[in-house]
């Protein structure tokens, strides 16, 4: 077995080098055929140069080995996707919760400033139905207030927390927002996922796990560096923003 991987050539050095950085990079987009089929043919070229007939008849005279292989590829992608903690699904699934909270709170607080523009609105409607005699825009106008008020009085209630009548409105308002995915550079909602709406990324981490944990591998490490420092100097990159912003 220790054969098939001896490689001694420079060419096949080079090949597998090539063939590294083109994994890598197809994985970042999750090109996963692409890098499988990059993979084959780096293989058949290192094979070719290197022992192509002994590496296909120590297949064909070992299938018990090729049979588990194959069983054992199959286990450790399924165990890398379904894993809890350290699995792909957990971690994506804990990426999307934690956009969702961010963007939650960023909402509540937005709401509070609703309640002076919710009372100039109310005022201003109530000014609109006492200057018409238009029964139609009466009842516009009357149903705007009647909504600014239950509104107001909901925002009032609050008084910052989500209560059960915000859920309503936030769960609406969850459908529209969508963040920006760091790995493939693509919107993906903050609503709860769903494995039947994420099927083919899903299957991509079970079929291609190989490709993807090697792009985990080196990607992972410096993006919770970058996190790590973003966060220790979060409030000097805010002084200088709010520094340079107030200059005349």
């Amino acid at each position: 077995m220790f054969e098939l991987i001896a490689f001694g050539t420079n060419a096949s050095y080079v090949i597998l080098g090539s063939g590294l950085f083109f994994l890598i990079f197809m994985a970042r987009f999750e090109r996963y055929a692409a890098a499988l089929f990059c993979l084959f043919c780096v293989l058949f070229l290192v094979f070719s140069l290197e022992g192509f007939k002994n590496a296909f008849l120590y297949i064909v005279n070992n299938p018990f080995f090729s049979i588990s292989f194959f069983l054992a590829y199959c286990l450790i992608g399924a165990i890398y996707t379904v894993s809890p903690i350290f699995g792909k699904w957990y971690n994506f699934v804990f990426y999307v919760r934690e956009k969702n909270r961010e963007e939650k709170k960023r909402w509540l607080q937005s709401q509070q400033y609703k309640i002076e523009d919710l009372k100039k609105n109310i005022a201003a409607h109530r000014n609109n139905i006492s200057s018409t005699t238009d029964a139609i825009r009466k009842d516009y106008f009357g149903e705007l207030v009647k909504k600014d008020e239950h509104l107001l009085q909901i925002l009032n209630e609050s008084k910052g927390t989500m209560t059960p009548e915000l859920f309503v409105l936030w769960q609406e308002k969850e459908k529209e927002i969508f963040v920006r995915d760091f790995v493939l550079n693509e919107r993906i909602s903050i609503r709860k996922p769903e494995p039947e709406e994420y099927k083919s990324r899903i299957v991509g981490w079970i079929a291609y796990w190989p490709i993807h944990l090697l792009f985990s591998l080196i990607n992972d490490p410096f993006k919770a560096i970058g996190k790590f420092i973003y966060r220790t100097f979060y409030t000097k990159l805010k002084n200088i923003s709010d520094a340079m912003w107030d200059k005349d």
